[in-house]
């Protein structure tokens, strides 16, 4: 027999891989040269991968199903990637992007879902009052550098604290705050609860204080549903409606709605990028040009350099993820995020109908607030990134989780 962690060490190791994932390591180990990757920093997520690697091989043993859902992702992500063009460059990332579903599938093997939650919840705490600190401390690293020199709603310079950005740095301590109010027994929880607002308003993030908002306005339509019995697919039909409807409306009067604000109609240049975003894809609709490969041609420089708005700039990716996604893995990749983000809602809000105690209302909540982000920014699918290894995880919670084992570090309330 292998040797295999106990359940501790194993729970700090998911901790750290999570606020890696969150930019810990970004922000401790990189210099203040945005432009500047350090080799600590590399190393940091080679060992995180190492070690995930080294507990997925101690727990091989799966049900058929899960391994054919790991050996379609993994082989599907190489494939694409190792197909397209530049792809010595972009190679790295798509074989971290397969380790993050190989630490996805550990967690589920090795935790319930009530304990892989409390472990999330703990460690963005952790990481949202050790920021609060080092900026009372002055410690400049958490400082975010607005390029616009903006200031935050209480007149200061913005923060990110140990995270990678500021509006990251928002929407991870949204979930948080969710998590800490639905969770009994915390100690001091409205003194925590103040903290982690009080780190939302010193981001100075606009977009951040929206997806908040948003995100407990979808844990009260969540809570309703429950609490009338909905079922989980008139739930979801619910939703797609909403969705075209809201989408349809964005599309004809966004540009209206946005000029009588005053705002730029482009969202600073978002459209554009969708637009071109969408051109992309669609030279290669099904397959896609492999993850991150698109961006290391010179096509993409020559066509960068046609707006005038992205002259000065590096553009990293489109700034939505179904449209990323369709660049990076095509047609076939949107339909397979599409099954996930669908399959996981519906499964953990069918549990919660069932089961009361178990913390899938709060998956269900997290996946919706993302899919809402994700029209606006680029989260999934996006390597050592906690939003796409969030979707693995409660993805793979409906094929091979121990989430019906009753071992609760603590029982959510439901309201």
């Amino acid at each position: 027999m292998g040797y295999k962690f106990s359940i501790r060490p194993f729970k700090s190791f998911v901790a750290l891989y999570l606020a890696f994932s969150m930019g810990l390591n970004a922000v401790v180990l990189n210099s203040n040269d945005r432009l500047s990757t350090s080799a600590i920093f590399i190393a940091s997520w080679l060992l995180m991968h190492a070690i995930t690697g080294g507990v997925f091989l101690s727990s091989f043993r799966m049900k058929l199903s899960t391994f054919l859902v790991l050996l379609t992702f993994i082989f599907y992500v190489l494939l694409t990637t190792v197909a397209g063009p530049n792809f010595k460059s972009s190679l790295p990332y798509a074989i971290m992007l397969s380790g993050n579903m190989l630490f996805a599938y550990i967690c589920v093997k090795r935790l319930t879902l009530a304990e892989f939650m409390d472990v999330l919840r703990r460690t963005i705490v952790v990481l949202v009052v050790a920021s609060l600190i080092a900026f009372v401390l002055n410690v400049d690293k958490v400082n975010y550098i607005d390029a616009h020199q903006r200031l935050n709603v209480l007149g200061l310079d913005p923060i990110r604290g140990f995270f990678a950005h500021k509006v990251m740095a928002s929407l991870f301590c949204g979930i948080g705050m969710l998590l800490v109010l639905d969770t009994k027994g915390i100690p001091f929880k409205k003194t925590i609860l103040v903290l982690m607002l009080l780190f939302i308003l010193l981001t100075g993030s606009t977009t951040g204080l929206i997806l908040s908002a948003v995100l407990f306005a979808i844990r009260f339509v969540v809570n309703l549903a429950l609490g009338l019995k909905i079922s989980s697919k008139l739930f979801l039909g619910m939703l797609a409606f909403a969705a075209l409807t809201t989408v349809s409306a964005a599309i004809r009067l966004g540009p209206t709605v946005l000029e009588w604000l005053n705002r730029d109609p482009t969202l600073t240049g978002r459209t554009l990028l969708w637009r071109w975003g969408i051109d992309v894809a669609a030279q290669k609709p099904i397959f896609g040009w492999g993850f991150g490969n698109y961006f290391t041609t010179n096509s993409a420089f020559e066509v960068g350099q046609t707006y005038m708005v992205f002259r000065n700039y590096d553009v990293p990716h489109f700034h939505q993820s179904f449209i990323q996604t369709m660049v990076d893995f095509g047609g076939l990749g949107v339909l397979g995020l599409c099954w996930m983000l669908v399959r996981a809602i519906d499964t953990h809000y069918t549990e919660c109908l069932k089961f009361n105690d178990y913390p899938d209302r709060q998956v269900v909540q997290i996946l919706l607030l993302c899919v809402f982000a994700s029209t606006t920014m680029f989260l999934f699918f996006n390597y050592n990134h906690l939003v796409t290894i969030l979707l693995m995880v409660f993805f793979l919670y409906t094929f091979d989780g121990r989430k019906r084992m009753k071992t609760n570090p603590s029982v959510q309330e439901n309201g």
